[in-house]
């Protein structure tokens, strides 16, 4: 029976169930709950698949793997100085299981096929249905007494999602439905987004939307920038009076500089003034919360510093984040290495995946930590296509003809 099972598990994952992943952004919608039966769901399915199936890794994807491995290994020891081990070791275990997304979406692009445009149509499409939850959602919580659409909007991965929206729409459908529909589509992100009064994800729309207008559309610069500065200052515009009030309110830089980040500055001054007892390995993963004189800013206790940088360096020590930014370098830098070997069309494509990079780094600055969803399932899923792109380039052009 088992022997049965087996092919079918592995086919079906490798056709259909390594795009799971662009479904989950649709949970967000819901519940915590959706969103970890979802991913659990596909991580074991792929690790069943993998049992006896054909790996083809050259050495770059090897060493990808290895320095996958590597960051995991570097997160660990933290737990050894937690107040909390446990806790520690626990949000290790679900880091660890949301980036099982590199080395499974890797194998899988291996096989060939157009799988690749697959997993870009799909985001695409999962991103539309995001927007529809979303909205959906809206009309039931805008009915709440206490409705503050800062508290109640969810648009932490809109940014991210919004260029396979628009490739989507270009590419996908007719032209005639395509281009008609692909304004609305904008508008209803960038209305959501404005009215959330989320600065973080303003600036990952608006870094988004200008990679992909510069890489993946070919626009000039010039035009790049008078878009990208517009929406910027729309968004500024839409939120003038909270702005035009923190003005009023805080007549020096430091105070306004607070505000503005909402005291996030505070947090960041404070993490460095007060850097962890190990300097190595940090204080362990989740263990943040236990500070309670760094955490503690006008009468909240947050669990993070918001700001990805600081949070993997406070809480995985100077180690772990070497180890991640090691990580995120090698397939840009891969990249950038045989970006003149890649055709027209791919780099087109590499646009939309480096757009998604550059609004979740940026927004991952100012909100989500280095061990959220965005950053340890969506921001590995973007890096490993980014990989796989350079390296066909490199074996393309390793196999044409050198010139005599």
């Amino acid at each position: 029976m088992r022997a049965d099972i087996q092919p079918v598990v592995q086919r079906t994952f490798f056709q259909y169930g390594w795009l799971l992943p662009t479904l989950l952004p649709i949970t967000h919608a819901g519940g915590r709950a959706a969103y970890l039966i979802l991913a659990g769901i596909y991580v074991l399915w792929g690790l069943a698949a993998l049992y006896r199936a054909p790996v083809q890794l050259n050495r770059a994807f090897y060493w990808a793997i290895v320095l996958w491995a590597v960051l995991l290994c570097s997160y660990l020891p933290g737990a050894w100085y937690a107040y909390d081990s446990w806790r520690a070791f626990d949000k290790w275990i679900g880091f660890a299981y949301q980036t099982l997304v590199f080395p499974l979406t890797l194998i899988v692009l291996c096989q060939g096929g157009d799988r690749l445009q697959r997993l870009t149509v799909m985001l695409g499409l999962g991103g539309l249905i995001t927007v529809l939850a979303l909205y959906a959602r809206l009309l039931f919580d805008i009915t709440a007494p206490d409705f503050e659409p800062e508290f109640y909007l969810r648009e932490d991965n809109l940014p991210w999602l919004l260029p396979f929206m628009l490739a989507w729409f270009m590419t996908v459908l007719r032209p005639v439905y395509g281009y008609t529909l692909l304004p609305i589509c904008l508008a209803a992100v960038l209305a959501y987004i404005f009215w959330s009064d989320g600065r973080s994800a303003l600036l990952g729309v608006t870094l988004s939307l200008a990679v992909y207008a510069l890489i993946g559309l070919g626009w000039n610069v010039l035009w790049t920038a008078c878009a990208a500065i517009g929406i910027f200052v729309f968004g500024v515009i839409e939120q003038s009076d909270r702005f035009l009030r923190l003005v009023t309110e805080h007549s020096d830089l430091h105070g306004l500089l607070r505000a503005i980040t909402s005291f996030r500055s505070v947090l960041w001054q404070r993490a460095i003034e007060n850097p962890p007892d190990s300097f190595w390995w940090g204080i362990g993963m989740g263990n943040l919360r236990y500070e309670t004189a760094l955490m503690q800013v006008g009468g909240l206790h947050l669990g993070h510093l918001h700001n990805f940088l600081l949070d993997a360096w406070y809480e995985t020590g100077i180690v772990g984040l070497f180890a991640l930014l090691l990580f995120i370098a090698f397939p840009l830098l891969r990249l950038g290495r045989y970006w003149c070997s890649l055709t027209l069309s791919e780099q087109r494509l590499a646009g939309i995946y480096l757009a998604a990079v550059a609004a979740l780094l940026s927004a991952a600055l100012f909100s989500f930590s280095y061990n959220s969803k965005q950053f340890a399932m969506y921001l590995l899923l973007m890096l490993v296509v980014l990989l796989y792109l350079a390296e066909s380039a490199r074996v393309r052009a390793n196999k044409q003809p050198s010139s005599t």
